[in-house]
């Protein structure tokens, strides 16, 4: 992806926060980057192609900044921490709007694609964290780590379902607190539990739990 189609993914990026997908036309794009719809398509097909771009310039960034997580010197309850907490406000920020049902409504080939790719990258990373801290005996070793980083997951993607948690009734960030705890509590040692809870006030507070 080169940089103009970087540019353009960040700017509608921003429409789609604020608006959704579905309202947003071609026409409001070449608004609001200040270029001709002509010119626009020579970076972008339609539409769809555009939709299909947006998610993927999230996704790669979102990956990226776990990368640069998981390349520090932290145990597995730290590393948890930090992403945990990366992915915490990248979710409090889709949560309110209507891209979630927009995706599954009107672009659900593109919604599944995406999915899978998310749930293949967040798959490895679980994994790779359990057996981190399975072997740094912060975790315990009895552990199933297909069937728990499943249960994460599913567990994560409970919160961007609008009809189980309605945004009138509960925020993201206090969803996500909670699928935490409740995830960390049940796969740490005594000592991981330890370090879990060193660490937890300090994350909360810097990240305005």
């Amino acid at each position: 992806m080169n940089s103009e189609v970087k540019n353009i993914c960040l700017r509608v990026s921003e429409l789609y926060i604020k608006y959704g997908i579905k309202s947003i036309t071609m026409d409001d794009i070449s608004r609001e980057l200040g270029i001709s719809k002509k010119t626009l398509y020579q970076f972008i097909e339609d539409k769809e192609s555009l939709v299909s771009k947006v998610l993927d310039f999230l996704l790669v960034n979102v990956q990226e900044e776990i990368k640069t997580i998981q390349k520090a010197n932290m145990n597995a309850v730290e590393e948890t921490l930090a992403i945990n907490s990366h992915i915490a406000r990248t979710i409090e920020k889709y949560h309110n709007r209507g891209i979630n049902f927009d995706l599954r409504k009107y672009y659900p080939n593109i919604y599944r694609k995406f999915t899978e790719k998310k749930h293949a990258f967040a798959f490895e990373s679980m994994t790779n964290n359990l057996n981190k801290g399975i072997a740094e005996k912060l975790y315990r070793d009895n552990l199933n780590v297909n069937i728990i980083t499943k249960l994460q997951l599913a567990r994560i993607e409970s919160q961007i379902d609008n009809d189980l948690f309605p945004i009138s009734e509960y925020s993201a960030q206090e969803i996500f607190k909670q699928i935490q705890e409740y995830h960390m509590r049940g796969i740490c040692t005594t000592e991981g539990i330890k370090i879990f809870e060193e660490k937890l006030n300090q994350y909360y507070a810097n990240e305005n739990y």
